[in-house]
């Protein structure tokens, strides 16, 4: 198999990121953050700091988190309530690259396809929705944990030995923790976030790990004679990466809904391939192809498919764009869209904050 061209990151002190769109639109970002690690399934709240030095009376801070607000309200600055319950639905599709990839039929063994099998334009379509619980710790970081569902499609496109086409529709469970440091310049925000969430399927062995990171930046704007609501707008790139080594079994049903039918369908397909083939590949190819013709003349009731493969993101990197309404300091709305790259995504969210007040204040 072609193997495709990959490049891995693993420590960025510099990361430069170059994406350009169908009419010659260029976005160029210079990002001066080491290791940088954000979601695909979650994003986080942005931080609105507003100052208040120009009071006539500051208050003392009344709850536990974050560490060392009460010195950052003694500056005269308002903090947003310590802790969050966001509800968000991502609707989108991501392109696949797939390499290594070996089957097995009913356990009897794995068969090496790597040099024969090709793939094109491989996706995945999901829906998700997942709730994410955070506290500011400190007034600049943010810690959160994840938990979802997912419900997704993947169509893997088979473009030689074989023309084939299964799509398979998975639903899945996840889990994940991250953390976003946050800080502002006058009406400017600026933010970084990064993630990691397990994902839980049948289908896999193990779960599937995708690490997701960020950097976000745009204004906030005040809306006249409500001092708690304002709307900000933002930029921002994005970073994924699978963990590239997945294994799992499937129905033969998923692959070959049609029965045998479809799968005589598939040898025939296969044996007109192997007899085009030169005599030196032919020899080559042998093992494999024979292989590959007693696992599908296996199958039936059942059967089970077994397979090993590496996948991952050729191209991981995204543009953001996104808008958020604070409704009041309790409640936002906030859109965000992922464009360019292997991804294009859709996100809404719903955000609630409340804080734990202190001791002292809790009969206030």
């Amino acid at each position: 198999m072609q193997t495709l061209f990959k490049k891995k990151f693993e420590s960025l002190p510099m990361l430069l990121f170059f994406c350009a769109c169908q009419k010659g639109l260029i976005f160029l970002f210079i990002l001066n953050f080491i290791n940088l690690v954000i979601p695909n399934h979650s994003f986080a709240q942005q931080a609105v700091i507003k100052n208040i030095s120009d009071s006539t009376e500051i208050n003392d801070y009344q709850y536990i988190f974050p560490l060392l607000g009460e010195n950052v309200n003694e500056k005269g600055f308002t903090l947003p309530y310590p802790h969050g319950i966001m509800i968000n639905y991502l609707t989108g599709k991501q392109m696949l690259a797939i390499d290594k990839m070996q089957v097995g039929f009913n356990n009897h063994g794995m068969i090496d396809l790597d040099p024969i099998i090709k793939f094109k334009d491989n996706q995945v379509n999901i829906h998700s929705i997942n709730t994410r619980v955070d506290t500011w710790v400190l007034p600049f970081l943010d810690v959160y944990g994840i938990a979802g569902k997912s419900y997704s499609n993947t169509n893997i496109h088979v473009v030689e030995p074989i023309n084939l086409d299964p799509i398979v529709d998975v639903e899945s469970k996840y889990y994940g923790v991250g953390a976003m440091l946050a800080g502002g310049i006058g009406k400017f925000f600026i933010s970084v976030d990064a993630n990691q969430v397990w994902t839980f399927s049948p289908q896999l062995d193990d779960p599937s790990k995708v690490l997701t990171a960020g950097i976000r930046t745009g204004p906030t704007f005040k809306i006249k004679n409500k001092p708690e609501m304002n709307i900000a707008l933002w930029t921002g790139l994005q970073f994924s990466r699978f963990g590239t080594e997945t294994a799992g079994q499937i129905d033969a049903s998923d692959i070959f809904p049609n029965g045998s039918e479809q799968i005589k369908q598939t040898q025939q397909q296969l044996a007109i391939w192997y007899d085009n083939l030169s005599p030196i590949k032919q020899k080559l190819y042998e093992t494999p192809y024979n292989n590959v013709q007693d696992g599908l003349s296996s199958l039936e009731g059942n059967s089970t498919i077994q397979y090993s493969m590496d996948k991952y993101i050729e191209y991981p990197y995204n543009l953001l764009l996104g808008a958020q309404w604070q409704i009041n300091r309790r409640w936002q709305i906030r859109t965000e869209a992922q464009i360019c790259g292997d991804r294009s995504a859709g996100l809404f969210s719903v955000n609630y904050r409340f804080g734990v007040k202190k001791r002292k204040f809790r009969n206030a």
